[in-house]
């Protein structure tokens, strides 16, 4: 794991806004962007999407540390920026419009980092397979000190068994970095195929239902004609006596 690097990306300020602008500056090859941030002015520039792709793959992904350059520097000069949302289009992923967050390098910030899974968790050799719930977490720290990402190594998990948000505290620690959380969620697991279990569940022998008349099915008596059924062979109860009412003879 390594620390974001700073790149410089050129940037144009522009006044203009609003949908007829921003189809403008698209036309021009260009996207609409917005700086922005904590009890900051806001500006509004345009940035070449290729460019920026750029910047971002070189710096090691959308935490890159950015320093916004403007051409001419007429508004701003600089600005020490990170990306706070990207807009892509939704078929061809084309970068549409973005947000950079100023920040202030002296100051720590709270922003979500990717977590990177490696290794071969010893459940594989046991049918489990690796079942990823958080793909990120937050993390507190000064700019520079923004990880790229954080590797988990789950060569250790077998079947059952799980990594938590305490786990990767505990991990991080003497890091310049901080993991933040308010519940001790699960963050990867290694679990049996939910086909399997099924399989494992449903009965392993099927009952055998032999037919009337085979040996070992249970005998039954012939149905009474029009289907009743026939009476008990046992012969009828004798009725007790009458007791002799009194008075009489």
């Amino acid at each position: 794991m390594k620390d974001m690097a700073q790149v410089e990306l050129k940037v144009t300020a522009r006044e203009a806004a609003g949908k007829g602008a921003n189809r403008k500056i698209r036309t021009q090859g260009l996207i609409p962007a917005v700086i922005y941030g904590k009890s900051k002015k806001n500006f509004s520039i345009s940035v070449n999407p290729s460019s920026l792709k750029k910047a971002l793959l070189k710096g090691g992904g959308i935490n890159t540390l950015l320093t916004l350059v403007e051409e001419g520097s007429k508004s701003f000069g600089k600005k020490t920026v990170i990306v706070k949302d990207l807009t892509k289009h939704p078929v061809y992923s084309q970068y549409l419009h973005a947000d950079f967050y100023e920040l202030d390098l002296k100051q720590t910030v709270t922003i979500k980092v990717p977590l990177h899974f490696v290794g071969k968790a010893e459940g594989l050799t046991q049918g489990g397979i690796v079942q990823p719930v958080l793909r990120e977490v937050d993390v507190k720290c000064l700019p520079h000190a923004i990880p790229a990402h954080i590797e988990i190594d789950v060569t250790p998990l077998k079947v059952g068994d799980a990594f938590h948000m305490s786990d990767l505290k505990n991990m991080s620690q003497g890091k310049d970095y901080e993991i933040t959380f308010t519940h001790d969620d699960t963050i990867v697991t290694v679990a049996i195929p939910k086909e399997e279990v099924k399989k494992e569940e449903a009965p392993t022998t099927e009952a055998a239902v032999a037919a009337p008349g085979t040996e070992g099915a249970p005998a039954q008596a012939p149905a009474a004609e029009g289907g009743k059924e026939p009476k008990a062979a046992a012969g009828k109860k004798e009725e007790a006596p009458k007791k002799k009412e009194e008075g009489k003879k």
